[in-house]
């Protein structure tokens, strides 16, 4: 359970800075600021999804090292949620 707290936790994090770069982007008329919640939300996704590919391929160099779990992915992007709702 652990686990995907810290997942989550870092899914957050991770839309947090999105949405705060794309915030001082959209002020400065570089992009729209309409589209933070997509972008909050595909960039937790892409970030867990990242850690998960990376555990798999650790685990081939060194077996059993990484869990690989779907659930992980689901927790870290789970965490944009709470920044989506409120971009």
């Amino acid at each position: 359970m652990n686990d995907k707290l810290l997942h989550f936790a870092a899914g957050f994090a991770v839309a947090l800075i999105s949405v705060v770069v794309w915030a001082l982007l959209g002020h400065y008329g570089f992009v729209r600021t309409q589209d933070a919640v997509f972008v909050v939300l595909w960039s937790a996704a892409v970030a867990g999804a990242i850690k998960e590919v990376c555990d798999w391929m650790d685990n081939r160099i060194r077996p059993g090292s990484h869990g690989v779990e779907w659930l992980d992915f689901v927790a870290t992007t789970a965490g944009a949620v709470p920044v989506a709702s409120v971009s």
